[in-house]
């Protein structure tokens, strides 16, 4: 078994390999994930991967293995490794969704 292990439909689509998995974790805020992975795709398009759900599962020395649940909010090219391409993406929890709001109100017709 790999150490880092995805499971996207898009991403397995690619045939993406990943390189790292980096977190930010800690208590009464959202949680923050970055993926790196390489493919042969030059044009990955990065509009089918925003918002979908990524299980992204990590091989531990010390016990077993943990699985990580995150929706993609970016995504980003970042160089070129050997033949094949690598590619950033940028996961967070389904909370961050919720964080995106305003609180904006128009007022038309209204001098300032």
């Amino acid at each position: 078994m790999p150490l880092i292990e995805i499971d996207n439909p898009v991403l397995a689509e690619l045939n993406a390999f990943p390189l790292s998995f980096t977190t930010q974790e800690g208590l009464s805020s959202n949680s923050q994930y970055s993926l790196e992975f390489e493919c042969e795709q030059a044009d990955v398009d990065y509009e089918s991967l925003l918002g979908e759900g990524i299980r992204i599962q990590i091989e531990r020395p010390d016990f077993g293995s943990r699985p990580f649940y995150a929706y993609v909010i970016g995504a980003s090219d970042a160089g070129q490794h050997q033949d094949k391409f690598v590619y950033k993406l940028e996961l967070s929890t389904w909370l961050w969704f919720l964080m995106q709001n305003r609180n904006s109100r128009i007022f038309q017709d209204l001098n300032v």
